[in-house]
């Protein structure tokens, strides 16, 4: 009996995992419990296993153990995003060494944020949540770059700055997604997007706020003022993501997109929007890549470099905890030959 009710919990669990990734992949943010669950610690789905891989060797057949073992590659691999590539590409030399930072507003200290940094020697800097202290001491630290602020988004470039636009709000938010910078690199003109779109912080707290159990029942019986609030938040960010993408098939150069995306693995937003692009992380990264929250334990990927397909990656780098709750991602760029 104790047998059966194992491989019958093997069976439903891995089904359950199944079940999950396909729904994040194609329902994601569309369901209020699937928004809940994308941005949780994705480490909570595999505490099961805990359970299961030790009742599974002592009580069934070794065959058994195949669902398990499916089981654990399931949450390492779609689930929490676990990537490798070994070896990865070597550098040509001529590439462009690209940090982003969410520097929330330099709360942790612009020391910590200015040695996060520094330990890549980027050409190319691009920081959001950025306020006018840590733009002077970011300009006190590369004097001899370029430089352009435009609201929360600033830029540290190497390389002259053609142009820059800065985007219009989307939504009642009044606060703009992104900031387009057209960069004159030795190998041609480069469009590059700093992005910030709406946080899916005051959506999930408002969930959070009722306890689980009570969004649950709210997710089947819906309230009307907890459903507007977090669909709101969420149409906001889809409208801004959106906004974006439009940005990048409007852009008269090749394009490389970097910020702070608010999207982690699996989301269905970043699916439908900006997966035509190459990941950095996803190209050459290795590990789980997570950048928040980088304060306390980090359990998501939402920072990205993102680049088309005139580009390849050559390194991808996730930096230091210290200067903020993100962390800055750090990539070398180089043209296609």
């Amino acid at each position: 009996m104790l047998r059966r009710s194992i491989q019958l919990f093997a069976v439903l669990y891995l089904s359950f995992l199944i079940a999950l990734i396909a729904a994040f992949r194609f329902i994601g943010e569309g369901s209020w419990i699937l928004l809940l669950a994308l941005y949780f610690p994705r480490l909570l789905f595999a505490v099961p296993l805990l359970l299961l891989l030790p009742l599974t060797w002592w009580k069934c057949s070794r065959r058994w153990l195949l669902a398990p073992m499916a089981a654990i590659l399931l949450c390492l691999f779609p689930l929490m995003g676990l990537t490798f590539h070994f070896p990865t590409p070597r550098p040509s030399g001529n590439g462009m060494r690209i940090v982003s930072y969410n520097v929330w507003f330099g709360h942790l200290g612009g020391d910590e944020i200015l040695r996060a940094i520094g330990e890549f020697h980027p050409d190319v800097l691009v920081t959001q949540a950025t306020n006018y202290r840590v733009y002077q001491q970011l300009r006190h630290a590369y004097p001899t770059f370029h430089d352009h602020v435009d609201a929360e988004f600033v830029i540290f470039s190497r390389y002259p700055i053609k142009e820059t636009v800065l985007a219009s709000p989307v939504g009642p938010t009044k606060v703009e997604p992104f900031v387009r910078y057209t960069l004159e690199t030795p190998s041609g003109l480069v469009d590059l997007l700093s992005v910030h779109p709406f946080s899916p912080r005051a959506g999930i707290e408002t969930l959070r706020g009722q306890g689980f159990l009570s969004s649950l029942k709210d997710h089947i019986w819906p309230n009307p003022k907890s459903r507007s609030e977090v669909e709101s938040n969420r149409d906001i960010r889809i409208a801004q993501v959106q906004a974006i993408a439009d940005a990048t098939r409007k852009a008269k150069h090749p394009v490389i997109l970097a910020g702070d995306t608010n999207l982690p693995t699996l989301s269905s937003t970043f699916d439908r929007y900006l997966s035509h692009f190459q990941d950095g992380f996803t190209s050459v990264g290795n590990g789980f890549g997570y950048t928040f929250p980088a304060h306390k334990f980090p359990w998501m990927r939402i920072d990205r470099i993102l680049a088309d397909n005139h580009f390849r990656f050559s390194k991808f780098s996730v930096g230091s905890r210290r200067g903020s709750d993100h962390c800055p991602v750090f990539a070398v760029v180089e043209w296609k030959q």
